[in-house]
This record gives structure tokens, sequence and C-alpha cells, in this order.
């Protein structure tokens, strides 16, 4: 964490564009793109890591060379090992997921190694899953998120199939599955393909169930690169979901509870306001949750 040394284990930019210029020149070329195109796409999935309060930015040498080679995109460094002790650590402490990725520590997270208290962020960012991506001098304080597209997407998909219990293989199209129906306003197709996330939780699984639930939506929307906000806060209330695509869609979850005291939740505390003159639809649902999995839902248009 010597600024004076944290690019030297990475790829910097410079060299990057340097030493690989006959590679980028073969990949342009074969990608059907342009030079800039091509190191814009790069620099976003495998760029990102910093290793002091104030540092140059390094590409994941690992990852970048097997690039060159194979010249296609690819999970390269997540791959070469699943988290798995990670994940089960991150369930274990319950971590709050969606406020991860921008995560504000002081500087005694970094040294964190007490094996009789683990502390979850502190082994995310030694282990290269979190990195800086700012620093308040005022207050001493750094700011952690996931440094790239690779390692963000790889970890985003670990940590849907450990929350739903769904193989990670069928994630990703079970995800694309639910947002082609989104756009195509097949809303019973939505909410049915939405139950296999939740099908399979155990029953005997010691949770606080709201959380639980929402953080599995949270993940799935978040995978396939959407902007989402869950538990978006307005000067009334919370909402508990937004999802931005196409249109927006607000989503109010009641448990053991009823789809239309969910969707007059969204009325009367006006959680819609915030999206109306975007040139957008949007779309309402109350959503009841019954016997561990979604039961009845209710739509508005505004």
């Amino acid at each position: 964490m010597d600024a004076r040394y944290s690019a030297l284990l990475g790829i910097t930019q410079e060299e990057m564009e340097g030493s690989f210029k006959e590679y980028i020149d073969q990949f342009a070329e074969s990608e059907g793109s342009s030079k800039s195109e091509l190191i814009e796409k790069i620099t976003y999935w495998y760029d990102g890591f910093c290793f002091s309060r104030s540092c140059e930015k390094v590409f994941n040498p690992f990852s970048l060379l097997l690039l060159f080679k194979k010249l296609s995109f690819g999970n390269y460094w997540f791959e070469s090992a699943t988290p798995s002790f990670l994940i089960k650590l991150i369930r274990e402490k319950d971590l709050d997921l969606s406020r991860l990725d921008g995560v504000k520590v002081d500087e005694s997270a970094f040294s964190s190694y007490e094996i009789e208290n683990l502390k979850v962020v502190s082994i995310l960012f030694q282990t290269g899953y979190l990195t800086i991506t700012g620093y308040d001098k005022e207050r001493m304080e750094y700011t952690l998120a996931y440094p790239n597209f690779e390692v963000k997407n790889s970890m985003i998909k670990c940590l849907a199939e450990a929350y739903s219990f769904v193989e990670r293989e069928l994630v990703h199209g079970y995800a694309w599955k639910l947002i082609d129906a989104l756009r195509e306003h097949d809303f019973e197709l939505f909410f049915d393909t939405l139950r296999v996330f939740f099908a399979d939780i155990p029953y005997d699984l010691h949770i606080n169930r709201e959380k639980y639930y929402q953080t599995i939506f949270y993940l799935i929307f978040f995978l396939i690169g959407l902007k989402v906000k869950a538990e978006v806060k307005t000067n009334k209330g919370r909402i508990d979901a937004v999802i931005i695509d196409k249109d927006v869609h607000i989503f109010e979850f009641k448990f053991d509870g009823d789809r239309d005291n969910a969707l007059k939740q969204i009325r009367d505390k006006k959680y819609f306001e915030k999206y109306q003159g975007v040139g957008m639809e949007i779309y309402l649902f109350g959503v009841a949750f019954t016997d561990r999995n979604i039961g009845d839902w209710a739509l508005e248009k505004l």
C-alpha cells in the first residue's frame, strides 16, 4: 500500500497499450472494432485495481495475458479459483450486498487477521475482490468497490447461486428470461420465472426472510447489468426495489401480507414521483410472499 510501489505488480494503461500493441491491432481486427473501442472494453473488463490512497490503476496481469493469448474476453482470474470460503462467510455474516460496492472503511480494515472474528470486507480487499476507489483525507476513510466488470459480474453470479440455490450455469439464462419478459410486458412469465429463484430455499434455513428475499432479487437484476436500486430511500419511506431499463418498474413486497396493500403503499407514499418526467413508462407492482415464495401480485401502470 506504498504509493511508490503500488503499480509494480499490475500492468498500467501505458504498458498495456505500448507492450501489447500488435496484439491489440490483431484483436481489434478480429472483433471488428476500432482500437479505441477495444481498449475501452479491455479497461472495463480488467483494469481498476488500486492499492494505495492515490495510485495509478492497474490491469490484472493474469487476465490480460490470457486475453491476448486467446483474443477472447473471459472471467480468467475469477474462474481460476472459486471463492467458496468467502461466499460462505458473506452469508454467515449476513452482509448487506447492496452496499458492498462502495463501502466505506478506515485503515484498520487492511490489517484485520483475527481468525476468531474474520472481517468480510477486509478479506475481500486482501483477496482482490474489492479494491480502493477513493480516499477522504479529512475523515481518513477509504472507499472500496469491485475493481472491474470481470470481478463484479463473476462475484454476483456466485452470490446469486449461493443465495437462491439455483446452479450458477442456469442463473444467467433465467436472469435474461426475466429481463426479456419485462421488456415484452409479459409479467405472468416474469413472476413465474422469478419463482424459480425462491423454490429451492431450504425450509430449515434460519433467516430474516424479508431481507434474504430482497437480497436474491437485488442479485438477480444486478447480475445482468441493469441499473438496479434496492431499498431506495425516498422522503416518505423506502421503496423495496426499483428496476430501470426501458421502463421504470417499482416493486413493494409484503411478506405474509396482501398484494393490494403493497400496491396501496406505493401510491400513498408516492414512490413513483421521482421517476416521473424521465420519458419512461412507470409500472407499479404490489407483491405478496406466501409459503416462502412469490404469491399473488397486482399491477398498476401510470
